[in-house]
């Protein structure tokens, strides 16, 4: 019973709140703003650095329940599709049409999107993309006979390198269940040959090739 009365008046005092705050004029409105500041910020200025603590992490925690509750309602909503819903215009799904634009790097956003999501704000900058190096540059341009068959080619000898070591300056793990790999600093990728030296053991890309290693290499050129 005592929940239920816990309800009831809380259900009570919201009601005559919201009465109340709906017959305000503007200047009632603004004085009644000013003050909840004025004691919100004179509470937060008396607070030790604990009391500060809780108060962020029990903020944090309101904010995520709202949030979570917001997207349990879409729980299993894919398994109970209904034609006469009008999905596109769900506030949660629809974020807009491509109309703003970023102050920094003049790309095109959503009104829905998050600022900064294209270039953090300015901190992330391209550079212009450069000509490529020769002879890479003549066999993409040019239309002289090995240049053609280059440009014929092209997509086959790109696959011959689609397995490529990966490599990073610099790992970054963290603590519990990471099921992404993640990685800070320059990216790079590293290629060896398709078969081991003499006496060296495979590795790497060459582990793949099995097998009798003359008929493996004839057969790669034929493809290619």
């Amino acid at each position: 019973m005592e929940a239920e009365e816990r309800c009831r008046r809380q259900a009570a005092d919201a009601q005559r709140t919201a009465t109340a705050r709906a017959s305000e004029n503007a200047e009632e409105r603004c004085r009644r703003q000013a003050a909840y500041a004025q004691r919100t910020a004179s509470a937060r200025a008396s607070e030790n650095t604990e009391e500060r603590c809780r108060r962020q992490a029990a903020d944090a925690q309101r904010i995520s329940n709202v949030r979570y509750e917001v997207w349990r309602q879409k729980e299993n909503s894919a398994f109970q599709y209904s034609s006469n819903i009008c999905y596109e215009s769900d506030p949660l799904i629809a974020i807009g049409r491509m109309t703003l634009e970023c102050n920094f790097c003049q790309a095109l956003r959503c009104k829905g999107e998050s600022p900064g999501m294209c270039c953090s704000n300015g901190k992330i900058r391209l550079h212009s993309l450069q000509a490529s190096p020769e002879p890479l540059y003549t066999l993409l341009t040019a239309n002289y006979s090995d240049a053609e068959h280059f440009q014929d080619n092209v997509r086959k000898y790109n696959t011959c390198f689609q397995m490529t070591s990966f490599g990073s300056t610099k790992e970054i793990r963290e603590a519990g269940f990471m099921p992404t790999f993640k990685v800070q600093g320059q990216v790079y990728r590293r290629i060896g040959s398709l078969q081991p030296l003499r006496n060296e053991e495979p590795k790497l890309l060459q582990i793949y090739f099995v097998g009798d290693k003359d008929k493996q290499m004839i057969k790669h050129e034929d493809q290619i």
